[in-house]
């Protein structure tokens, strides 16, 4: 991870601060590169900077944060499913437009692909 992430994390106080050597370098602990592996991890399942901000909040608080990631992870999930929804009408659409095309559907007078000007917006 580049160093001015992990700076822009400690600067948001989602990653302990470093320990300096004598020369200024910072020094990662294990509880460091934990907390940085678990940022990665869930960013990965698609939580933003101040979901996690949130879940470590709950987590450092002395709270289990599972109801809360459970309740992330259904909204998450719903805004997939409609994401997904979304993706096969586009896909139906072009397959259709697809076809017509491959069919030779023809053009209008102006010039445009009939496929085109049928196609499901």
């Amino acid at each position: 991870m580049a160093a001015h992430t992990i700076r822009f994390y400690e600067e948001r106080k989602l990653v302990s601060r470093a320990a300096r050597s004598n020369g200024g370098y910072r020094i990662y602990s294990e509880r460091i590169l934990d907390e940085l592996g678990f940022i990665r991890r869930a960013q990965r399942l698609g939580f933003s900077l101040e979901e996690i901000r949130e879940i470590l909040t709950l987590g450092r608080g002395g709270k289990p944060p599972c109801a809360r990631v459970a309740a992330l992870c259904a909204r998450h999930l719903a805004d997939i499913d409609r994401q997904m929804a979304e993706l096969q009408t586009f896909r139906r659409g072009l397959l259709d437009a697809e076809r017509q095309a491959e069919a030779g559907c023809g053009f209008s007078r102006e010039g445009f692909c009939k496929a085109i000007m049928g196609a499901v917006s």
